[in-house]
């Protein structure tokens, strides 16, 4: 008996060594308290929301909620141009909705999302309300080329213009949004405004041209041929003119010039 117990104290002791470095081990690779190490499963209640740290070490406010979680909202790539056909009024009021560029603005107009663009005339997130009106097409006279002026509208007010650069093709591309209608006087008002009883107007062309003095060359005007053959230019809100506008004859316009990019038709540009 005590020969067994003499060669199993051995053992037992081997065990007790390996027991104890082993519990040497896991103490010394613990981490600090709170902080679970690298590649270890979050030991965070599963209730508790992650904190942001801003720089500084303070708290960052949590992320806003989505403003209209029911809308699929577009996102935009940077630096991205998408191009559609636009060839007639119809190209353009098929394709121009599916457009990401107009649905984004459309969906900023609804505020979608939070900022600038957000028309209080809109219902909250109705991008539904939006409508594309009947476009008009400016030409970039004399080219052949110019851009459609897509009305956007919530029943029958219009609250922006959306300018659709086309080139000699007809592939047209957003190249700007401002707001309220444009142009600002109808083709029947123009018509009226640029003949006389004796001469009366035969026929409107939409064009840019610049007026004299500090003006853009895509300066929106109306081109009217009287029946005389007589050509003047009305251009809409011309200032220091009485409404609705100044007459200007052809050799006192600035048209655009061949080299002008299609795309960049109705930017706001510097003049002077």
């Amino acid at each position: 008996m005590s020969t067994r117990v003499r060669a199993i104290a051995p053992v037992v002791a081997v065990v007790v060594l390996g027991i104890a470095f082993g519990a040497l081990l896991l103490d010394s690779a613990r981490t600090p308290a709170g902080l679970a190490p690298e590649g270890s499963p979050s030991v965070a209640p599963v209730a508790a929301a992650p904190v942001a740290v801003a720089p500084g070490g303070a708290a960052a406010a949590p992320s806003p909620p989505v403003p209209c979680p029911a809308v699929d909202q577009v996102e935009l790539v940077p630096g991205l141009t998408t191009r559609f056909p636009a060839k007639t009024p119809t190209d353009v009021l098929t394709w121009a909705p599916k457009d990401p560029y107009v649905r984004h603005s459309l969906e900023d107009m609804a505020g979608v999302r939070p900022g600038p663009v957000y028309d209080p005339r809109v219902p909250k997130c109705r991008v539904d309300l939006l409508v594309l009106g009947q476009p008009a097409f400016a030409r970039a006279y004399p080219q052949s080329w110019g851009s459609w002026l897509v009305p956007v509208r919530i029943g029958d007010t219009t609250i922006a213009t959306f300018s659709i650069g086309v080139d000699s093709v007809g592939i047209g591309a957003v190249a700007s949004i401002r707001g309220g209608a444009n142009p600002t006087l109808s083709e029947a008002g123009a018509r009226v405004a640029g003949g006389t009883p004796a001469d009366p107007v035969m026929s409107a062309e939409l064009v840019y041209a610049a007026p004299p003095g500090c003006a853009p060359r895509d300066t929106l005007s109306w081109r009217l041929v009287r029946r005389s053959g007589t050509i003047v230019y009305l251009v809409p809100d011309y200032p220091g003119a009485p409404s609705p506008g100044a007459l200007f004859g052809e050799n006192e316009m600035r048209f655009m010039s061949v080299s002008s990019i299609p795309s960049k038709i109705g930017e706001l540009a510097s003049a002077c």
